[in-house]
């Protein structure tokens, strides 16, 4: 019932007890959204979104198209790992992006560059070396990008959780692949 009333926009059903005994569903006809933002929202029925994935984007709509992980987690109600989990995953489809790198703000991605899977700057550094290779492993970060073993390390699983990147191997010999929605 939740899914259906939330898939046609409509609030969500309301379940009251009363008196002990009485159970009541209440079932309103009421748009959760107005008809403007239903029609906006009808363009990423393809990305089999979650409820709360829909919020955020219509959240984000009326809000020049930006938001922060804290504003979704206020929308929403939930902790910091589901809403990360969530943000994660509208970047991999290629729905939103961070205004800059280390920010905190996202941004909606134009309909026109949608599906595209954007590059940071430091992987782009790194294509040298991949179109070489095939492939990057922890030691080119870390002489291409000046950084750490550690830092290599973070950089590699940031790009892993958002889809950039693909693991082959374990322990020294681990690679690391672009994966096929990477387009350069």
């Amino acid at each position: 019932m939740h899914e259906v009333m939330e898939k046609e926009g409509l609030k969500p059903p309301e379940f009251l007890l009363e008196a002990g005994s009485i159970f009541k569903v209440i079932l309103r006809n009421t748009p959760i959204y107005p008809p403007e933002t239903i029609k906006w929202l009808k363009q990423f029925e393809k990305y089999d979104l979650t409820p709360n994935q829909k919020r955020l984007l219509a959240y984000a709509h009326a809000h020049d198209g930006k938001f922060t992980s804290h504003a979704y987690q206020k929308l929403v109600g939930v902790d910091i790992y589901a809403a990360s989990k969530d943000i994660k995953d509208l970047i991999r489809k290629g729905i939103i992006r961070l205004t800059r790198k280390g920010g905190r703000i996202y941004e909606l991605i134009e309909p026109s560059a949608r599906g595209r899977i954007f590059i940071p700057e430091d992987l782009r550094r790194l294509l040298p070396v991949i179109h070489d290779k095939g492939y990057i492993k922890n030691q080119d970060l870390q002489k291409v990008l000046n950084i750490s073993r550690f830092q290599a390390h973070r950089l590699l699983e940031q790009w892993l959780s958002l889809g950039l990147l693909q693991r082959e191997g374990k322990g020294r010999g681990t690679r690391y692949i672009l994966t096929e929605n990477v387009v350069l």
